[in-house]
């Protein structure tokens, strides 16, 4: 659908705001409304399709003057309602509860085998493929033209991209078709204090989920923690180091990353669906970006930063990209090609930056120290080794 969301090349949201050494969260309940949505995706409450498309419904102010959570929030509450396991009434109820009364305890309830499947989630991802796998339309090396429309559901079809013409570079198999899975077919800023009523509004969702049977609070704690200390960047910079010294690796990693990066025991949300790795080299830059909510490579990178879902980035990568890489510090020659990759539900992307010059006497380990999370967005480089510098 046309959207406040679809923000790619879209003008007038100003530079891009970076926080110094950011916390995965901000707040409690941005935790739980992390796992809370996790469990509904995981119970198939609903599908993340459906997930993005209540966020969409957001009306335009509520949508920019809201947090990335805050959309979650909103998402998750509109599809509880909407499927039935909570109504309108016993939500706005347990809300003004909590407001009354904020130091209420939630419910503790126990549920090993939800924690169980959680987790496998967590570290094996679920991703919705279809099946069986059909012959595609085209091949490498088509031409085609996208559809100039304005369709009034769900899409993932950005408006910068509609009605152009362009030329297939890789099949990477097939998925479910997100305009019809959101219908239930096929298979802000963070840096002030939130208000009140969103923390009243998580802990009420959370203490009805847990009497409900949906939750429990092992579930949100281990989740949580898993997130905030074994899954992050470290990941990602230990493939590229292990393809900066292993050339047959490499060419494993961009030829099928979903397959390479298992090698090394990587996998979980975001890495069940296809990985792609894309390479810098001397004459191309790449840079990655979702245009149309935050997709990003969880399991190798972590959590997305606040700038990477702000609407500045999201717009103006695509707008302006150069100038915007020149806000990161780095500065490319003209003739340097930047691609531009819009991620997806279905496709996620990580960038295989640059080897830095003087690291050749450098161990695996020490080379995995000087890739950052910004070098495998594409916004920044690989760190020069100490010698080098």
């Amino acid at each position: 659908m046309n959207g406040v969301h679809d923000l790619g090349g879209k003008h007038g949201f100003g530079p891009v705001e970076r926080e110094r050494n950011e916390p995965p969260f901000h707040a409690d309940w941005e935790r739980a409304v992390m796992v809370m949505n996790l469990t509904g995706l995981v119970k198939r409450i609903y599908n993340i399709d459906e997930f993005r498309h209540a966020v969409e419904r957001m009306g335009q102010a509520e949508y920019l003057n809201t947090s990335y959570f805050e959309h979650w929030l909103a998402s998750v509450s509109t599809l509880l309602v909407e499927k039935g396991v909570i109504s309108r009434e016993e939500l706005e109820a347990r809300t003004k509860e909590f407001e009354r009364n904020p130091q209420t305890p939630l419910p503790d309830r126990k549920d090993p085998e939800l924690l169980e499947r959680m987790m496998r989630a967590v570290r094996k991802g679920a991703a919705e493929q279809s099946e069986p796998d059909p012959p595609p339309r085209f091949k490498a090396g088509d031409g085609v033209v996208t559809r100039n429309w304005q369709p009034p559901g769900h899409t993932r079809l950005p408006g910068y991209a509609r009605g152009h013409r362009g030329r297939i570079r890789a099949f990477h198999g097939v998925y479910i078709l997100p305009d019809a899975h959101a219908r239930g077919g096929g298979m802000g800023s963070h840096h002030s204090e939130p208000e009140p009523w969103v923390v009243h509004r998580v802990r009420a969702l959370e203490s009805l989920l847990i009497e409900k049977g949906l939750l429990s609070t092992e579930v949100v704690d281990k989740v949580v923690q898993t997130y905030e200390k074994d899954v992050g960047p470290m990941n990602g910079a230990r493939v590229v180091a292990h393809a900066w010294v292993d050339p047959a690796y490499k060419g494993r990693l961009l030829a099928d990353g979903t397959a390479a990066i298992a090698e090394l025991g990587i996998g979980g949300r975001g890495g069940g669906d296809k990985m792609v790795v894309v390479e810098n080299t001397p004459s191309v830059h790449n840079m990655v970006v979702c245009t149309l909510c935050s997709c990003y490579p969880w399991p190798v990178l972590g959590l997305p930063p606040v700038w990477y879902k702000s609407p500045a980035y999201r717009s103006r990568a695509v707008l302006e990209p150069r100038k915007v890489l020149a806000e990161f510090g780095v500065t490319l020659p003209e003739n340097t090609e930047i691609r531009l990759w819009d991620s997806s539900a279905e496709i996620r992307y990580m960038v295989l930056p640059l080897r830095p010059e003087g690291s050749e006497q450098l161990s695996e380990a020490e080379l995995a120290a000087l890739v950052t999370r910004d070098a495998m967005i594409g916004v920044a480089q690989a760190q020069a080794p100490a010698a080098a510098r």
